[in-house]
């Protein structure tokens, strides 16, 4: 014999509205996430596909932020190129008319000067404490002042050629030393040299240029933008283009030209044109390799993209829930729920009381 009590009803009741109530939790991250709430005991053994291509989406997105910042550095770098490029245009275009005249060169020497603190403060660029240009030493500051050693050097220059000052300083003597270089029959004076860097088979580098002007590395830091490819995403210091723009700024600046009578003074005006022309066209062809890298980048991001758009729809074939039929579950359950709270307050009213 079976007996039919309140108790039972309510019980039943309360175990639907339990059972709704997590159907609707499911429905409700479902519907927002357009995701199986739960991913592993929807699809079962299909489970590690979906992990797989959901790992696969997330190392392809975080190559795709690396590429950002690889851009970033590599537009910045060719930012501060272009700012060098100009100063050093500018300058040159004053330099022989600026040497004819005392006036003019005292002002060119003074622009010398100044264009070298600002090339070294280029070569410093530095963004939260990284030297994009100081090799693969990026928490060293690359480049300093070595005018100092100019200045010392060249005395050394006068004093072996006989000169008393560069007042009167033997031109043909002066030529050679800019040229291929002047001996005093024991040591040989080049100008050349003092903006030098040497790499010995080691890999090891050394010269003037290392000793007084530069603290980085020719070696540049690399980064990778795919997983087959790896660029160098900064310029070194050490280029040769700038130790010519440096060697061109000093040999104004730092030789006493404005002492120098106006026959010796077109010589040395003329020889910094030709370094600054050298270090400038040098210039253009370090840009065009920044840009050529740049194009990489951006190609790689075209071909990360489309991946990581591949594997997203791969894993949304087995994670996705139709959006559609998602939101007419939540509404029916939520519809059930509803209803079974009102059976519920019913059958909590019920007493046989009432029929007494």
């Amino acid at each position: 014999m079976s007996s039919i009590s309140s108790l039972s009803f309510g019980n039943a009741s309360r175990a639907s509205i339990l059972r709704i109530q997590n159907a609707l939790k499911d429905a409700t991250t479902e519907a927002g996430s357009l995701r199986h709430a739960d991913v592993g005991r929807t699809l079962g053994q299909l489970t590690g596909n979906a992990v797989s291509y959901r790992t696969q989406e997330t190392s392809i997105a975080r190559m795709l932020e690396s590429n950002k910042l690889v851009t970033a550095r590599l537009e910045l770098t060719d930012d501060t190129m272009e700012s060098i490029y100009k100063s050093a245009e500018t300058f040159s275009a004053g330099l022989i008319t600026g040497a004819a005249t005392s006036s003019g060169t005292a002002a060119l020497v003074q622009n010398a000067a100044s264009n070298i603190q600002q090339l070294i403060g280029s070569l410093n660029l530095n963004v939260e404490g990284q030297y994009y240009m100081a090799g693969t030493m990026s928490d060293v500051v690359p480049a300093k002042d070595g005018s100092a050693d100019i200045r010392t050097k060249f005395q050394a220059f006068l004093s072996a050629s006989g000169a008393t000052g560069v007042e009167n300083v033997d031109p043909d003597k002066l030529s050679d030393y800019f040229g291929a270089g002047w001996s005093d029959g024991t040591t040989t004076y080049k100008f050349d040299d003092l903006f030098e860097l040497e790499v010995d088979a080691n890999g090891l580098e050394s010269g003037a240029w290392k000793d007084n002007w530069s603290n980085a590395t020719s070696d540049t830091a690399q980064s990778r933008i795919s997983k087959a490819e790896t660029i160098a995403s900064s310029v070194s210091a050490n280029e040769s283009a700038f130790r010519k723009v440096a060697s061109a700024y000093a040999m104004i600046s730092s030789l006493g030209l404005e002492k120098m009578g106006e026959g010796v003074r077109a010589m040395v005006a003329t020889e910094a044109t030709k370094r600054l022309k050298a270090g400038m066209d040098e210039i253009v062809a370090l840009r065009a390799d920044v840009g050529m890298r740049l194009g990489r980048v951006e190609a790689s991001n075209t071909a990360l993209t489309q991946q990581k758009d591949v594997v997203s729809a791969a894993f949304q074939r087995l994670e996705g829930v139709d959006e559609t039929e998602a939101a007419l579950r939540l509404n029916s359950l939520k519809t059930q729920l509803e209803t079974a709270y009102a059976v519920t307050g019913k059958l909590q009213g019920l007493s046989l009381l009432n029929y007494l």
